[in-house]
């Protein structure tokens, strides 16, 4: 029986040619499964993105049922895509026009350390550049369409992209609080770096904080020696990567907008940080923690209790080098978030609490990246939003959620709410991509329904549960 170093410098070497085969997205070491149940037996896992008949192969293409005497097992993922979109929060930059998520923070591994925050390179820089640029990171960075919208909590210190990680680190502001804690899942413990033995016994368990899904979903390691290579969405090559962490799921585990999440094992230790994987979300990909935070020189940020809020120094600022990070706890027990993303969080989760609701948060995640690019990039795009008074519509929303009793105001400079969803269709319809154009054609009238009829964000979110129990509710003949 081979040992797992040998089977690991059998799949090296057969690696190189299994990833110039079309179709081929990526290589690794796991247990073989047979109808969907693991067998025990350790073998070279090939992910493609589709399987085909022997029949429909040229012969030199075929994946060989072993290789130097190791079983081989052929796993259908689709195409592999990064992930972009207290750790699971929502994070922006101002250098990248889609979002992803904070999966948590950490200190530098500096003489005088300093707090930041860890996510991808991918979620914070556009295309694949490794140049800091001190770049805005936060919740909502939309300066450039609504600067009332803006909120930034630190700017990019360092980035890495390379075979091992994908990965950056943002110094956090002066006055920021931070829970070290993931949300639904609870503090961080500590970190784990994933053994052979435990990656082999085919049932380590892992889970994140899917942002995206709103909930923590569960998997198992297949692998933490899976190699291969990662695009874009626009289908462009983002990089290749090699010896990371491959996750299996019976259903989505990650999905676009969980890039950057921490991948934690069952004591809320962190072994990963979350990269991408298949558009199903039934494979996902990770850094290990160890390349994580020897490349960001970081150490991840533990904590002890619940509710346990540390707060970054005011003075000095930590947008010079060197500053102290003697953290002080505040508010023992209390929570960080403020009143408004309170609210604003309630209101979300309301919102995904409706079948309606999820349907038009899944639009959103799959135009908005384009859209923002559009709005910040195309000056005709961005001429239309301004003109129908696109921010101070988003501004009076934000209101309304904060407030039940602020009703959206008729018209702001003689522009209705309807003449905007109206004119922004009419104009991304010219700009914007296939399947864009196709869902604002479908969901156009049924917006400017909600628009016309709820002048309050209660209104809107008792429409949406309404349009359910429309459904749910037996109807009379």
């Amino acid at each position: 029986m081979r040992s797992t170093e040998e089977i690991k410098k059998i799949k090296e070497v057969a690696e190189k040619e299994l990833l110039k085969m079309p179709g081929v997205t990526g290589v690794a070491i796991g247990q073989k499964e047979k109808n969907g149940v693991k067998t025990g037996e350790v073998s070279i896992l090939v992910y493609v993105e589709k399987k085909k008949q022997e029949n429909e192969i040229p012969a030199n293409q075929v994946i060989p049922p072993e290789i130097d005497g190791i079983k081989t097992d052929v796993i259908e993922t689709g195409r592999m895509i990064i992930h972009a979109y207290k750790g699971g929060t929502v994070l922006q930059s101002d250098h990248q026009s889609g979002e992803g998520t904070l999966g948590g923070f950490a200190f530098t591994t500096e003489a005088t350390p300093r707090a930041v925050l860890v996510t991808n390179q991918h979620v914070v820089m556009s295309g694949t550049s490794t140049t800091p640029l001190s770049g805005e990171v936060g919740p909502l960075i939309c300066s450039i369409c609504s600067p009332c919208c803006s909120k930034v909590i630190g700017n990019v210190l360092r980035i890495v992209l390379n075979a091992s990680l994908d990965g950056s680190v943002a110094l956090l502001k002066s006055g920021t609080q931070i829970l070290p804690e993931v949300e639904d899942a609870g503090v961080i413990s500590g970190k784990h770096n994933i053994t052979q033995a435990e990656s082999d016994s085919g049932t380590f368990a892992v889970k994140i904080y899917s942002r995206v899904q709103g909930k923590v979903v569960n998997g198992t390691i297949q692998s933490i020696t899976a190699s291969g290579a990662v695009n874009q969405h626009n289908g462009q090559l983002h990089r290749n990567y090699a010896n990371q962490i491959s996750i299996s799921s019976t259903s989505a585990f990650s999905v676009p907008g969980d890039s950057g999440s921490v991948l934690l094992d069952n004591s809320n230790r962190v072994v990963g940080l979350i990269f991408g994987g298949n558009e199903a979300g039934t494979t996902s990909l990770a850094c290990p923690i160890d390349q994580v935070e020897s490349q960001l020189q970081i150490n991840i940020a533990t904590g002890t209790a619940a509710g346990q809020v540390f707060i970054v120094p005011a003075s000095p600022s930590n947008t010079t080098s060197g500053d102290p990070i003697d953290m002080t706890s505040v508010l023992a027990g209390g929570t960080t978030i403020s009143p408004r993303t309170e609210k604003l969080n309630k209101a979300y989760k309301k919102v995904l609490g409706t079948e309606k609701g999820r349907e038009y948060d899944k639009l959103y995640h799959v135009h908005m990246e384009e859209v923002r690019h559009l709005i910040n990039h195309n000056k005709r795009v961005a001429t239309v939003w301004h003109r129908n008074q696109g921010p101070a519509f988003l501004v009076h929303f934000s209101n309304s959620i904060m407030d039940e009793n602020y009703t959206l105001p008729d018209q702001v400079k003689s522009v209705r709410l309807t003449d905007l969803l109206n004119n922004m269709a009419i104009i991304l319809t010219q700009y914007g991509n296939a399947q864009l154009k196709y869902d604002i054609a479908q969901h156009l009238p049924e917006l400017l329904f909600y628009a016309d009829e709820c002048n309050t964000a209660d209104k809107l979110i008792t429409r949406l549960i309404n349009h359910e129990e429309k459904w749910l509710t037996p109807q009379e003949p």
